[in-house]
């Protein structure tokens, strides 16, 4: 992967563009025209393409081979690109849509509509929007998307400065990075090995780098994009950032990150959420949670309508089999011994691991769902007797087990960072929580 970076200083010549973006632009040739935007000069002044010149793939690829004097991406448009009115009526039509998301930006729909219908999109931010359009309309609808939440949670927030505007631009942009990636590998999921998950977990850095060489808006924008996947309590990635070293606006844009993800499960979305976002204490602003939990208060009390094809059994020998992965790593990590830590800061390693695995285990146990399902097996109930703590069981087995990988692989990251030898111990702490299965004890 070729990440973006700015030319030498004193003009020098731009680096080669990525060749996943040259991947996705091509394709969104076969439908799109590209456009030179300004002349386009390699790096010893000679012209190679004039203002308003069409760029065919093949251009497009012999320009990509040069050495240019500004990044392709600052010199090229598509015509008939992603404007802002486009992304007002994507708006629009997402809430028109889905219920649960009209509830969510609620009255606020009309103000969020003129701060969409009046923000200025940048080339780069028309250029990439516009590919992503073309090529992956899902992606494009969850930048909308999270434009739309970030937008309308700067605009109900009376306590902090964060600007609506720079909101909605982290929102739209916050993925960008992604289009620098690999496309040949699966993206997100469960199927995602350590190696593909160190490759993502460079993406927030890299769209942070794209959107402050390419654009011109504030500073708080490219930092809330490379935030996006902080967590307050520093469990996030790709600096584990925690606290006050994270901006206001990357505060609010991890917290719609994560709202956005749920909201791709098609039942009982606010239930979802509510626990989702509140599964670990001190992940998430608390401030923030309660403005983006207010709206859906009423949703809460609706009957929960687990789907026909729910399984008893299998919901619970999964959160069964989860918790006890769970506790192989910790113990696994308990008997990491203070003789096998040779390395300089191996240590802090296994010190953020425990720390980490500890408040997973303590999350879980503040559902209450292990004392309630072993008292009420007793009783012999039964789904369509109490959904709604079925559902809370799925829905806390999920967020227990994607925060176990993402500790897998987050703690994977920094070992990338240090030289062998690693802890038998601390490596069995690790398979523990990246599988689905449980493991033995040994």
């Amino acid at each position: 992967m070729i990440l973006p970076a700015r030319g030498p200083a004193g003009g020098g010549p731009s680096p080669p563009t990525s060749e996943p973006f040259l991947a996705a632009l091509a394709i969104a040739s076969e439908s799109l025209t590209v456009r030179a935007l300004d002349d386009i000069f390699d790096a010893a002044g000679v012209l190679l393409v004039s203002r308003e010149h069409e760029l065919p793939v093949a251009v497009q690829q012999r320009l990509a081979r040069r050495h240019l004097a500004r990044p392709m991406e600052a010199c090229i448009g598509i015509d008939g690109g992603v404007t802002a009115l486009d992304i007002e009526a994507a708006a629009v039509a997402m809430c028109q849509g889905s219920a649960f998301l009209a509830l969510l930006v609620g009255a606020d729909l009309a103000r969020l509509q003129a701060l969409l219908r009046s923000m200025w999109l940048s080339p780069f931010a028309s250029l990439v929007l516009s590919v992503q359009r073309a090529v992956k309309a899902e992606t494009f609808e969850h930048a909308v998307l999270c434009a739309m939440l970030a937008g309308t949670l700067a605009l109900r927030d009376k306590r902090s400065a964060v600007s609506p505007e720079s909101a909605v631009h982290a929102g739209l942009l916050h993925d960008v990075g992604e289009m620098y990636l690999n496309p040949d590998k699966p993206g997100h999921g469960s199927g995602m090995d350590t190696d593909r998950w160190v490759e993502m977990a460079q993406h927030p850095e890299v769209g942070a780098r794209l959107i402050e060489q390419f654009t011109e808006g504030p500073s708080e924008v490219w930092r809330a994009v490379h935030e996006h996947h902080e967590r307050l309590d520093g469990s996030g990635y790709p600096r584990g950032l925690g606290g006050d070293a994270m901006s206001p606006l990357g505060r609010l844009l991890s917290l719609v990150e994560a709202v956005c993800g749920i909201l791709r499960a098609p039942d009982n979305q606010g239930r979802r959420v509510k626990l989702a976002v509140s599964f670990v204490a001190g992940e998430f602003d608390p401030h923030l949670v309660s403005i983006m939990l207010a709206p859906i208060g009423a949703s809460l009390a609706a009957k929960v309508a687990l789907p026909a094809s729910f399984d008893e059994a299998a919901a619970l020998e999964r959160a069964r089999s989860i918790r006890q992965c769970l506790d192989v790593a910790s113990h696994h990590l308990d008997h990491v011994t203070p003789a096998s830590l040779t390395v300089d800061k191996m240590d802090g390693v296994v010190a953020f691991a425990r720390r980490h695995v500890a408040r997973l285990a303590l999350s879980w146990a503040a559902t209450g769902i292990d004392t309630y399902f072993a008292f009420n097996r007793c009783l012999s109930s039964s789904p369509g007797e109490d959904e709604a703590s079925y559902l809370d069981l799925e829905v806390a087995s999920r967020e227990l087990k994607w925060r176990m990988r993402s500790l897998a692989r987050h703690v994977g990251l920094m070992l990338r960072n240090l030289p062998p030898p690693i802890p038998d111990t601390l490596m069995a702490a690790m398979a523990a929580l990246d599988r689905d299965s449980s493991p033995p004890v040994q």
